[in-house]
């Protein structure tokens, strides 16, 4: 039982490389260790202890990675007591690491063992995180996201290729051993050169194609970021929405006559009431606006016809108010997953009312020829529902949220983090504006140009230049070609291990 508590902790240290903390020289340290565990101690072992190592390491990382995810279920009344369901995916991620040290074990050879570490790991990743809930949350490429230059390379491998090299970078002085002490020294220098080849020339290609569109002009922004920082269980309290409302429209009224192109940009459910089919409170602030301002705002919008309730973005201009409802709804919060198995639940999930998915196309005109990607809470972290054919050439990503659902701790960094990277691999700019949490600007390259404080009630001014520019034609092509990577390099090592194992037992 102490050898699986020694895995917890090594989990846990390994929780300490994601945000807000990223402490990396101890991913150099607990990496190689790991390896020497899994493909030299566990050789002795059985296949059942192999996994439960695998498992234990794994519930120490996700564990701590995920704390944050039962506070959605205490904020409303009627979810409170399913807050075990957290503790359930937290089991259900943990499962994967054991699966981990159990295919570990079948490579015999050093070398193999170097090759195929990075591999599994990075496709048990993706199947963790596209089976199931398809939660791409704890992808282990986000230890980097504090350099977020380093994401132009995604575009060419995927989100999922970070993470293959960040592996690759943290198992490195197993290769600088081997290579010290005389150990397959020629394999270990050819295997390090074909690496580093491989990540500067993505590297390269990835900022060398970066071009300004002379096509398009340059346009100059003001932005008034809005982090009001209302209290999860005041947010909806009747006895505060009127007193909110008029805080609303009387900052948007001083802040509705500009010389220049303004926005104002609030956060994710910032209107206190349900707007429905007559829009009152909607059309009240068109009213107030100038030709120069326009207004982003997140509220519920009810369609009376179908009786069904939206988590909305609103632009609201002097003439006319458009509308991007969120397409990817918080399992448990906005809606049941399993509602049709399971229907007496319903009456646990926002009193009985699901939200709906939205069915409009992820972007939105803001100036001219300037469109933006509209995104809704965590919707910033599904990459590959966030870019498409509609959306690739959009210079601007703009994301209201509510981060009071993640917490104080790790859980808002997580998401800000996450959502920096989003700009980076996409080429976009970023207006990013939370109730609690986080609010920021970010440029294409990932520089911060303007960030709140955690939880900070502020309004601030950011004047923005955007310098639209040219992004190749949207593909998942470049995705495809990296998950064949994998899967053609786990295949040839499967046969080169069969291969070896056969010579070995016909010497013998």
């Amino acid at each position: 039982m102490l050898n699986y508590f020694k895995f917890f902790f090594l989990g846990c240290l390994t929780f300490l490389l994601f945000p807000p903390y990223f402490i990396l020289p101890i991913g150099f340290l607990v990496f190689p260790y790991l390896f020497y565990q899994i493909n030299y101690l566990n050789l002795k072992k059985s296949t059942r202890s192999c996994f439960v190592e695998g498992f234990f390491y794994g519930l120490g990382l996700n564990f701590l990675l995920f704390f944050w995810l039962k506070n959605p279920f205490f904020v409303d009344d009627n979810t409170k007591n399913l807050f075990f369901l957290s503790y359930l995916f937290i089991i259900y991620a943990s499962l994967y690491f054991g699966i981990f040290f159990v295919l570990l074990r079948f490579f015999k050879n050093q070398n193999i063992q170097i090759i195929v570490f990075p591999i599994i790991f990075i496709i048990l990743e993706i199947l963790r995180t596209k089976l199931f809930l398809s939660f791409p949350w704890n992808i282990f490429a986000y230890i980097l996201s504090n350099q977020p230059y380093l994401f132009s390379v995604s575009k060419y491998i995927s989100i999922y290729g970070v993470s293959y090299i960040a592996i690759v970078i943290l198992l490195s002085p197993i290769l600088l051993i081997n290579i010290f002490n005389n150990k397959e020294k020629k394999f270990n220098i050819y295997y390090l050169l074909i690496i580093l080849s491989i990540i500067s020339t993505l590297y390269f290609l990835s900022n060398s194609s970066e071009k300004i569109d002379q096509n398009k002009k340059s346009y100059e922004l003001d932005i008034i970021i809005y982090q009001n920082n209302i209290a999860q269980d005041e947010k909806w309290n009747s006895n505060l929405m009127e007193s909110r409302l008029n805080n609303l429209l009387e900052f948007i009224e001083n802040n509705s006559n500009n010389l220049k192109k303004t926005l104002i940009v609030f956060s994710e459910t910032e209107i206190p009431y349900i707007i429905s089919s007559k829009q009152t409170i909607l059309s009240f602030i068109s009213s107030k606006l100038d030709d120069n301002t326009i207004v982003i705002i997140g509220g519920i919008r009810k369609d009376q016809e179908l009786n069904s309730y939206f988590n909305t973005l609103f632009k609201i201009t002097q003439n006319n108010i458009e509308y991007f409802d969120k397409k990817v709804l918080v399992p448990f919060g906005e809606y049941f997953p399993l509602i049709n198995y399971f229907p007496y639940i319903k009456k646990f999930i926002l009193g009985g009312t699901e939200f709906t998915k939205g069915k409009s196309k992820r972007t939105m005109l803001l100036y001219e020829d300037i469109y933006f990607i509209p995104s809704i809470c965590f919707e910033n972290i599904f990459f590959n529902k966030l870019i498409s054919k509609d959306n690739y050439q959009n210079d601007l990503i703009i994301n209201i949220t509510n981060d009071a659902w993640f917490g104080k701790y790790q859980g808002p960094y997580q998401h800000f983090y996450q959502s920096i990277v989003r700009a980076v691999e996409n080429n976009k700019y970023l207006i990013r504006v939370s109730n609690n949490g986080i609010s920021a600007v970010v440029d294409p390259k990932g520089k911060i140009l303007y960030a709140t404080k955690l939880n900070e009630k502020i309004s601030y001014k950011v004047n923005l230049q955007i310098k639209p520019t040219k992004n190749k034609e949207y593909t998942q092509m470049n995705f495809l070609i990296f998950y064949l990577f994998l899967i053609i390099s786990f295949i040839v090592c499967v046969i080169f291990q069969i291969v070896k194992k056969n010579e070995n037992e016909f010497i013998s």
